[in-house]
C-alpha cells in the first residue's frame, strides 16, 4: 500500500493535515483533519490538488475534521469538479457531525456522502453502478 503525506499549517488555531493512500483495490482515500476554514482553505487546496491527478476511485475521508467552515466545503465542491471533470469517481465520507452539515446545506449528493470508508471503497471498487454525478451549473 503507498502512503504519502503533507503538513500544513496555516495559523496555530487553524491547522490542518492532509494525507492520501492507494487502498489494494486501487480507491485513493484522501485524508483530511483538523480545521478548514478562511485562513487556511488554499493551503489545504495546495495539498489536495496534487492527489486529485492519477487514476483511480478517490474517497475524502473528513473524520478527522474538527470545523467545517464555508471555505473548507468551498475546497471540497472544487476537489469534486476536478475529479468529474476527469471522470473520476469519488465519494466523501465523515462524522456524524459533518455529514450532517453537509446534507444541512445541501451538498450531500453533489460530494456522494456516505456513512464509512469501508463502505465507501467497496461502492466504489466494485459496485459498477456508482457513475461520476453529473455536473450541475
Amino acid at each position: 500500500m503507498r502512503s504519502y503525506s503533507t503538513r500544513i499549517h496555516a495559523t496555530a488555531v487553524a491547522d490542518a493535515h492532509v494525507s492520501a493512500e492507494r487502498t489494494f483495490s486501487g480507491a485513493v482515500i484522501i485524508r483530511i483533519s483538523g480545521e478548514i476554514d478562511a485562513t487556511n482553505a488554499l493551503d489545504v487546496w495546495s495539498s489536495l490538488a496534487p492527489h486529485l491527478e492519477t487514476g483511480g476511485p478517490r474517497i475524502f475521508d473528513l473524520t478527522g475534521i474538527t470545523f467545517l467552515g464555508v471555505s473548507g466545503a468551498e475546497v471540497l465542491l472544487r476537489a469534486g469538479d476536478r475529479l468529474m471533470e476527469h471522470g473520476t469517481r469519488f465519494a466523501t465520507v465523515g462524522s456524524r457531525a459533518v455529514r450532517h452539515l453537509l446534507c444541512a446545506a445541501e451538498l450531500d449528493e453533489k460530494l456522494n456522502v456516505m456513512r464509512g470508508v469501508s463502505d465507501a471503497v467497496h461502492k466504489l471498487s466494485h459496485d459498477p453502478t456508482v457513475q461520476v454525478l453529473e455536473q450541475t451549473s
